[in-house]
């Protein structure tokens, strides 16, 4: 039965798999056991690689939780499962992070424009970037982005 599936898999999916499998096979060989109080469940194995994802794709104002469940190869139920122990959904976990990153940038004073870096971290508006930027962080992102480069001068 896995083989008549594997035969429908596109070329994209066969390749994920193909790493999947190499992954294993190489954590099997490779690591040390680990004791089972210590062990990842997998739904924390696939919040990991969940992040991890997001994080490499958080310029993409398109990253939504359909393609996030494409890409891992599990459903969109699946994959809010893997947050709900955080308390977060998912889209939230995305808006927030694009908020942290964007406070990273605007902190790191390198001269990018507060639109630069609006559209960097995947927002599609930078005036609706400045609402949520101050929503959370209670101060704007040219106030920020002032006060640091008062700090530098």
């Amino acid at each position: 039965m896995a083989i008549d599936d594997g035969r429908r898999l596109d070329e994209a999916n066969c390749r994920r798999v193909g790493e999947s499998l190499i992954q294993l096979v190489n954590g099997l060989i490779c690591s040390k056991p680990q004791p089972v109080d210590q062990r990842r469940s997998p739904l924390e194995a696939l919040r990991e690689r969940i992040v991890a994802y997001i994080d490499a794709n958080l310029s993409r104002s398109d990253l939504s939780a359909d393609e996030i469940a494409r890409h891992m190869g599990c459903s969109r139920r699946y994959l809010h499962r893997a947050f709900e122990s955080e308390d977060i959904t998912l889209e939230r976990f995305v808006w927030d992070r694009r908020l942290e990153r964007s406070r990273e940038a605007l902190m790191a004073g390198n001269g990018a424009s507060i639109s630069e870096i609006a559209f960097a971290c995947g927002f599609n508006s930078s005036a609706h970037f400045s609402r949520a930027f101050k929503a959370k962080y209670e101060v704007s992102p040219r106030e920020l982005r002032d006060a640091v480069l008062d700090r530098l001068h």
